[in-house]
This record gives structure tokens, sequence and C-alpha cells, in this order.
């Protein structure tokens, strides 16, 4: 992908819901996160979830949690 977006000027992406984004070939962060011992809390929370539903998972990125269900059935999802 980073070849496809080299050839293109004036490109600006944005990743991590705009937590990062990418101008001029280089990507860069929107801001400092303090803190992240809150996440710890949440995760443990968002996992019981997960042991509940077959297929679904925690995934811990740069400035989010997410719960990834794209593998549950889709009754469950």
């Amino acid at each position: 992908m980073q070849k496809v977006f080299n050839r293109v000027q004036n490109l600006w992406l944005a990743a991590e819901s705009g937590y990062e984004y990418r101008i001029n070939g280089q990507w860069q962060t929107m801001f400092k996160i303090g803190s992240k011992s809150w996440l710890k809390i949440l995760k443990k929370i968002m996992q019981e979830y997960c042991d509940n539903v077959d297929g679904s998972c925690v995934e811990e990125r740069n400035s989010t949690i997410v719960w990834n269900y794209k593998n549950v059935e889709e009754e469950h999802g």
C-alpha cells in the first residue's frame, strides 16, 4: 500500500480514529495520551463479554480498545 500512497501527492491519511495521520509520506501522532492505566480495567470488562461470545476478541491499539466481533455467529454479532 505504501507504494501506491507514495505516488499520490497531497494525500492525507488518518488512522486510529484520527489519532495518527500521514502527511508528506510520514506518520505523525495528533497528541500524546497520558496514563493508560484505565485501559486495564476496561479491557478486563470487555474480555468478560468475549469469554461469553465465541469468535470475538479484544484488540488494544495505540489510542483505542476495540471489541472485535467480525468472526461471531450472526445471531450473536
